[in-house]
């Protein structure tokens, strides 16, 4: 009888809530369709995703006109070829691989260096930096011409010179693939690259 008349009282209570909730949410949908704008702009609002990401905002973004949007896409164009760094580096320090970590602003000047140094002195005539089979591999007087180059822009610790050397030729292999890579992509594409930016090939 008691569970009976408990779960009654809960039931009419349940009723009651659900009537004053659909009786204020009229309310707040009427003050909403009256004065939206109004408590937008006072920093009110529903408290929804949207108002939190500021979409249902009166004063959106204007959308770009397609002026602006070529001028957006040409602001983030292709980066330019690597270019080789001015005057000459002294590196103080290697890590366990032979690459340079001291000073710290080193390593951009030093791998944009290795790869412009691949690009202007290894034909790519050749096909391989290294292969068993030596008849398209690039030979090790022209590995030393680059290594040379490398030398001219960057002071190497001399007791770690030949560690620095045997990474930087690792270094340059991994260009040189890179740039048949890129160079392939052109045939494929039967397009032509741009050869001024490769006086030497």
């Amino acid at each position: 009888m008691f569970l009976y008349s408990y779960a009654g009282i809960m039931g009419r209570f349940s009723r009651f809530k659900s009537r004053r909730g659909k009786q204020a949410e009229a309310e707040n949908n009427a003050e909403n369709d009256d004065g939206g704008a109004r408590s937008n702009s006072e920093g009110g609002g529903d408290g929804s995703p949207s108002e939190y990401l500021n979409l249902n905002q009166n004063d959106e973004a204007p959308a770009q006109t397609e002026e602006e949007t070529t001028i957006s896409a040409a602001s983030r164009a292709k980066r330019g070829r690597n270019k080789m760094p001015k005057g000459r580096s002294l590196i103080t320090e290697l890590d366990e691989l032979g690459e340079p970590v001291a000073p710290v602003n080193v390593m951009g000047p030093y791998k944009s260096a290795i790869g412009v140094v691949v690009k202007e002195n290894v034909p790519i005539t050749y096909r391989y930096w290294n292969a068993k089979d030596k008849t398209w591999v690039v030979p090790d007087s022209i590995k030393e011409i680059c290594w040379g180059k490398l030398k001219e822009k960057f002071i190497f610790p001399e007791d770690s010179e030949p560690l620095a050397r045997r990474r930087a030729l690792f270094l340059m292999g991994n260009s040189f693939r890179y740039f048949k890579f890129t160079l392939n992509k052109h045939v494929k594409n039967e397009t032509e690259p741009d050869w001024k930016d490769f006086p030497n090939q």
